[in-house]
């Protein structure tokens, strides 16, 4: 493990006991399996949420969900590093409506804001690039939680992010 990976666990380790990836745990949510992504990426949208101030704290969870038949909620949240380390963590999980406003509500002070699915798509490709170019592969569960966003383009976003 190289003296940077060191620094950036210890940093995570005191980030989670400070609390501040409660967004990104579980909880009593069931987490989501690749199947139960594929079928969820094609639900209607529910909400993409993003953190005011995202590129002037340089970190924040970004929230991406879709409503299913059932009347839970399939959601994806990406912790994203836009100085560097793009995705340092992600997770995908299919939970109630009372268990997806819990997680909302446990996001460490965080306001988030609506954007169109497209940007917030954007947004966390965009970071995972940036890091992928310094030499930074993005969270193992980026590639299963990514899988939400479906047929969403990134491409639609006509906002340009720097």
């Amino acid at each position: 493990m190289s003296r940077h990976e060191r620094r950036y666990q210890k940093y995570l380790e005191r980030r989670q006991k400070q609390g501040a990836n409660t967004l990104l745990s579980a909880g009593r949510g069931v987490l989501a399996t690749p199947s139960d992504l594929a079928s969820a990426a094609q639900a209607p949208l529910h909400e993409a949420l993003v953190p005011t101030g995202l590129f002037e704290k340089g970190m924040g969870n970004l929230v991406f969900s879709r409503a299913l038949p059932n009347g839970r909620i399939a959601m994806a949240a990406f912790l994203l590093d836009t100085y560097c380390l793009g995705v340092k963590n992600a997770f995908a999980a299919i939970v109630d409506r009372v268990e997806y406003g819990r997680k909302l509500s446990l996001r460490s002070g965080e306001r988030l804001r609506p954007v169109e699915a497209p940007c917030l798509r954007k947004l966390v490709e965009g970071g995972v690039a940036y890091a992928l170019d310094l030499g930074f592969s993005p969270h193992p569960d980026y590639a299963l939680a990514s899988q939400i966003f479906g047929d969403v383009r990134s491409a639609d976003c006509p906002t340009r992010f720097e």
